[in-house]
């Protein structure tokens, strides 16, 4: 009987490994379901359970060390950095990140830690790469520690050719950073495709190749207004303002007020 939001990132059913799971999330008539996307929305109505859509917000990104970023690495500036910020785990889409890499001869670097028993199948993966692939962060640890701004303003273009994803941070984040992003359109970034971002799709007609095109300096100008548009729809759809001003809203229908 105490007011709350229960706030849904993923739903069980909506991974393999747990589809079997139809247990449904507990209902109270103070209580408030929040969703990040429109298909788990959709997907608790059909269950009965009314919840209310609040995207994730997004602050605006300070600028990263490039140069110094690069340096720690050993990468010379006129190398092509993909940069994958994900775990490694299986449905990131890992092998298509490294032959994409691969098929443009860029050095690919994977940020995030392995997990869901992915060990043996990454080493293999490894073993196999015909190019550069990094993992996890230099050992070089400078001060302020190492962020996300300085991996995005290292990196040339951004792989996420993930098969599923609640929601997606890759996805926004380049947006903002203003760098060219290779993924695959999984179930919910077909909203992020409504809401008017553009990307590379991976599976779509010859991605290394408008890849290609939009590292062209000779390209600059439509890059750069591909870049603008995207960095608009995010700022407008995804920041932080935007999701307070929906959360307030939220509060207001449960009578609590601002946070």
């Amino acid at each position: 009987d105490r007011p709350a939001i229960l706030r849904h990132f993923d739903l069980a059913w909506q991974r393999e490994r747990f589809a079997a799971n139809d247990e449904l999330p507990p209902v109270d008539s103070r209580w408030r379901h929040v969703v990040v996307n429109r298909l788990s929305q959709q997907q608790l109505a059909q269950r009965g359970i009314a919840a209310t859509l609040l995207p994730l917000g997004f602050p605006t990104p300070v600028a990263g060390r490039r140069r110094e970023m690069r340096a720690a690495m050993g990468l010379g500036e006129a190398e092509v950095l993909q940069l994958q910020p994900t775990r490694a785990i299986a449905r990131k889409g890992l092998p298509d990140a490294i032959a994409f890499a691969e098929g443009l001869g860029a050095v690919l670097w994977i940020t995030g830690p392995t997990e869901e028993g992915y060990e043996e199948t990454l080493a293999t993966l490894l073993r196999a790469a015909k190019g550069r692939v990094i993992r996890g962060w230099p050992d070089a640890a400078p001060e302020p520690p190492w962020t996300m701004d300085d991996a995005y303003a290292a990196c040339d273009l951004v792989s996420f050719p993930s098969r599923w994803e609640g929601f997606g941070l890759p996805m926004i984040e380049a947006a903002l950073h203003r760098k060219a992003l290779v993924a695959r359109t999984y179930p919910v970034a077909r909203e992020f495709a409504e809401a008017g971002l553009r990307w590379i799709d991976i599976d779509g007609p010859d991605p290394v190749a408008r890849a290609r095109e939009a590292l062209d300096p000779a390209a600059r100008d439509s890059t750069a207004a591909w870049l603008d548009h995207n960095v608009g729809v995010a700022t407008t759809r995804y920041s932080d303002a935007a999701a307070r001003d929906r959360l307030e809203d939220l509060l207001a229908s449960m009578r609590l007020g601002s946070p």
